[in-house]
């Protein structure tokens, strides 16, 4: 028997989703053009902007598959930060454990929610209603949950890390880049599950939530970001460099922002006539 929400008939439903799906056109359209600002400040090139307006789109018809993809990319590109950090296989393997189970608990939330889905029958008007109408939980946003702790333990492991090589080495623009970039990816994932719990709970912009593909362009645009700021970071100058000119040769050696532990640079010995080895 189908179940209905009090004090709500089929006519109200059916016009309070259509009302909801055209605010969340409105609202992928937005983030459409507005989002790509902040991804690309400076732009890296119209083929990336190209591939993101793609992703935009999808979105709105694959929204849940789409974010599910971003949010492991996301957990990959946080999992081997760590693993540089840290130059341990245990931490690498721990880590991905970490994941594994985080993913496994999405899942098992997510048919969770889908089985308390309501789908009403099918009512179409040809060139006036198509579709049907659908009624989700108000529980969606607990599929964040899993990921969400996951990547706060990522996160608080990479301050950690970063604090004790602080006393060792310093601030660098390597560790100052990696803490930005926790600090604003863990606020974005804190903002997102307050609106997911808040817009999944209200009835009347429960839809619109849902179905903006903003939860997925928001993560899309902060692994992107992560991404190209490193790709600026390596294609910096590289100041640190120092070099040993000799008759036919030059040695530059790096200086590290992270210890590797497992690179071992000797240092260049004189020979008897004097020359660099």
């Amino acid at each position: 028997m189908l179940v209905l929400p009090v004090g709500k008939d089929l006519v109200d439903l059916v016009e309070a989703g259509h009302a909801q799906l055209e605010l969340a056109k409105g609202l992928t359209v937005l983030l459409g053009t507005v989002l790509p600002v902040f991804l690309f400040h400076p732009s890296p090139g119209p083929s990336v902007r190209i591939n993101f307006v793609s992703i935009s789109k999808l979105s709105l018809t694959k929204s849940g598959l789409y974010f599910r993809s971003a949010i492991d990319v996301v957990s990959g590109v946080l999992i081997f930060r760590c693993w540089a950090l840290y130059n341990n296989r245990h931490v690498l393997w721990i880590l991905f454990i970490g994941l594994a189970g985080a993913a496994t608990s999405t899942i098992v939330f997510t048919n969770r929610i889908m089985r308390e889905i309501i789908v009403l029958p099918q009512i179409s008007v040809p060139g006036v209603l198509s579709g049907c109408t659908v009624i989700v939980p108000t529980s969606m946003w607990m599929g964040l949950i899993p990921t969400t702790i996951f990547e706060s333990s990522l996160f608080i492991l990479t301050l950690w890390k970063i604090g004790m090589m602080r006393d060792y080495i310093g601030t660098t623009r390597l560790s100052r880049r990696l803490a930005e970039h926790g600090v604003a990816y863990f606020a974005i994932r804190v903002v997102m599950i307050t609106f997911a719990c808040i817009g999944g709970s209200v009835r009347t912009i429960q839809i619109a939530t849902n179905a903006s593909g903003l939860l997925t362009s928001i993560s899309s645009v902060v692994c992107s970001r992560m991404m190209f700021s490193l790709h600026e970071l390596n294609s910096k100058p590289r100041e640190g460099m120092t070099s040993i000119t000799s008759d036919d040769d030059i040695y530059s050696f790096p200086e590290f922002a992270i210890p590797l532990e497992s690179l071992d640079i000797s240092s260049p010995t004189p020979d008897s006539r004097g020359k660099v080895i």
